[in-house]
């Protein structure tokens, strides 16, 4: 039963392929699974064992071991049917390694869309931290050229964190864009705040050469708005 995968997936980290036939014994299913396809993958290529269990409710249990232990290498949930009759569920696991699949993915780019949320999370190089509305609101008044903010209602941070991997600001994603997302939930508790900033400490070069520019900016608006032989009375005035 589901103790038994909880056991087989405990050392697992996401390298496994879970799934559940509906009307289908354990015994029907072992008949069809050289055949079964993993995003595109044979499974008898992809992995090396398959495990097996009847189940009264195939796709809550799937969901419930999700729960636990992540997708794996499926990039989404299977659908809950409430109305679902007995089937099974299966376990796909490479006992010699990485599954081919697993090194597929390992291949690809933190932001392919081909990888499931859960896993561009993993790979972000995004800093999540989860902070009080106070402290994010206070963060952005201190650095207020430099964050993005959005809110999501509904969710827990979970969900938050997958939402800002995937939201493109400007045409760009927001975890190649942004180097920290500060989250936090409402004190009403109602929605989540994502906040991403960059964040950079200033050298002194850099503080000098900001300061030059803004006079530059200044001299030039000068000029703009008074004659020349005006602004040299101007300028003697001045001084």
């Amino acid at each position: 039963g589901l103790d038994a995968f909880r056991t087989l997936l405990i050392d697992r980290g996401h390298d496994f392929w879970i799934g559940c036939g509906e009307g289908m014994a354990d015994s029907d299913f072992a008949a069809r699974a050289s055949s079964l396809r993993c995003d595109g993958v044979g499974a008898a290529e992809a992995f090396s064992h398959c495990f097996l269990a009847n189940s009264e409710r195939p796709s809550r249990d799937v969901n419930s071991l999700i729960d636990q232990f992540g997708l794996g290498l499926r990039k989404r949930r299977p659908v809950l049917d409430p109305g679902e009759s007995a089937g099974c569920i299966f376990c796909l696991v490479s006992s010699h390694g990485p599954s081919a699949l697993s090194s597929q993915r390992q291949a690809m780019s933190g932001h392919d869309r081909r990888l499931s949320t859960e896993e561009r999370v993993r790979r972000s190089t995004l800093a999540f931290e989860l902070v009080t509305e106070a402290k994010l609101l206070a963060t952005a008044r201190e650095f207020p050229e430099h964050f993005w903010l959005t809110a999501c209602s509904g969710v827990d941070r979970d969900t938050c964190k997958k939402r800002v991997v995937t939201i493109r600001v400007d045409g760009q994603l927001a975890s190649e864009r942004f180097t920290r997302c500060l989250i936090a939930q409402t004190e009403a508790g109602g929605a989540w705040y994502c906040c991403c900033l960059n964040i950079f400490r200033r050298s002194r070069w850099t503080r000098q050469l900001a300061r030059r520019r803004v006079l530059q900016w200044k001299m030039r608006r000068l000029r703009r708005r008074f004659p020349r032989r005006r602004r040299k009375n101007l300028l003697r005035e001045r001084n």
